[in-house]
C-alpha cells in the first residue's frame, strides 16, 4: 500500500481549501451582486413615482384649468347647470370631449347627481362620486385619482355657484395607459408597469397580465 507523503497531503489540503475558498467567494459576490440589482431595481422605481407624482401634479392643473375655461369661456356649458335638462347636457358630453382633448366629461347637479357623462365613465366607483360631493360642499375644485373597471382615471372637479347657490359641477377626466406609461419609461430608461390591485393597468411594453409577485414596486398616492 502507497502512503501518500507529506507533500502530497500538504498539496491536497491546499487544493481543498482553495475549492472552498472559490465556492465562499463566488457566493459572496453572487449576493453581492442580487443586493445591487435589488437596490438599483427599487432606486428606478423610486425615481419613477416621483416623476408620475410630478406628471400627475402636471395634467392635473391642466385639466382644472380646461374646466374652468368651461364653466367661464363657454357660455353655453354655464347655462346647462341653471337649464339642468339631462338631455341636453348629454349632447354636449362628446362636443367637450373633443375641444379639449380628454376621455371623459362629467356635468352634475347640486346634489352630485349625474345629468351627463362620457360612456367611458359608466363604471366610475364611489371614489369620484366622494370627490364630486366634496367639491360641490365645499365650493372648491379638486383632484384625485379614480378607478373605474379595470381604467385609472386623472379627474379634475370644478363646482359652480351662483351667488351662494351652488348649481353643480364639471370634472374632467384623464385616463392614465400605456402612453402615459411610455412617456415616463422613456424619461426613466427603464420599462416600466402600472399597477392596480395586482393587475397592470398600463405599461411602457403593453403588458396585461396578473403580477402574482412584484419587485421593486414602489406604491404612490396622489
Amino acid at each position: 500500500m502507497i502512503r501518500p507523503n507529506l507533500s502530497t497531503k500538504i498539496a491536497a489540503l491546499t487544493a481543498a481549501l482553495i475549492a472552498c475558498f472559490g465556492a465562499v467567494m463566488l457566493f459572496t459576490f453572487s449576493s453581492l451582486s442580487s443586493r445591487q440589482i435589488e437596490r438599483t431595481i427599487e432606486t428606478d422605481a423610486t425615481a419613477a413615482s416621483l416623476q408620475l407624482n410630478l406628471f400627475l401634479g402636471e395634467r392635473s392643473s391642466t385639466l382644472k384649468r380646461q374646466a374652468h375655461f368651461a364653466i367661464e369661456g363657454i357660455p353655453r356649458i354655464r347655462e346647462l347647470f341653471f337649464i339642468g335638462d339631462p338631455a341636453t347636457i348629454k349632447n354636449e358630453i362628446q362636443p367637450l370631449e373633443k375641444q379639449f382633448s380628454v376621455d371623459g366629461v362629467q356635468i352634475v347637479d347640486p346634489d352630485g347627481k349625474t345629468l351627463g357623462e362620457s360612456p367611458e365613465l359608466s363604471q366610475l366607483g364611489s371614489s369620484a362620486k366622494k370627490q364630486v360631493v366634496a367639491a360641490i360642499n365645499s365650493g372648491k375644485e379638486r383632484n384625485s385619482i379614480v378607478q373605474g373597471g379595470r381604467n385609472i382615471y386623472l379627474m379634475a372637479t370644478v363646482p359652480i355657484k351662483s351667488g351662494e347657490f351652488s348649481k353643480g359641477a364639471i370634472s374632467l377626466f384623464e385616463k392614465i395607459g400605456p402612453e402615459q406609461a411610455k412617456s415616463l419609461a422613456k424619461k426613466m430608461g427603464d420599462e416600466l408597469g402600472l399597477v392596480v390591485e395586482g393587475q397592470v393597468v398600463a405599461s411602457s411594453f403593453n403588458a396585461a397580465y396578473s403580477l402574482l409577485q412584484t419587485m421593486g414596486s414602489q406604491k404612490t398616492s396622489y
